[in-house]
């Protein structure tokens, strides 16, 4: 069930679907990382976040942000 189908706006099911997300699939030890163009996510999210532009998306600088967050 999607924070949609709950009745919340869309920007705060996301982090919601994350958490659930990570707390049902994740392991002890991981990493990873956030791409939207919205920054609506919970604090502890925040620093996982890699803040995408709504009209250019996932440009190589972010997709190089991303890869060298998760083989830190």
């Amino acid at each position: 069930m999607t924070g949609e189908m709950i009745g919340l706006p869309l920007r705060e099911s996301k982090a919601l679907e994350i958490n659930a997300w990570l707390y049902q699939n994740a392991g002890k030890e991981y990493r990873y990382v956030i791409l939207d163009d919205e920054d609506f996510f919970f604090p502890k999210q925040q620093d996982h976040l890699i803040l995408t532009d709504e009209f250019y998306g996932l440009t190589d600088r972010k997709g190089q942000k991303a890869i060298l967050f998760l083989n830190k």
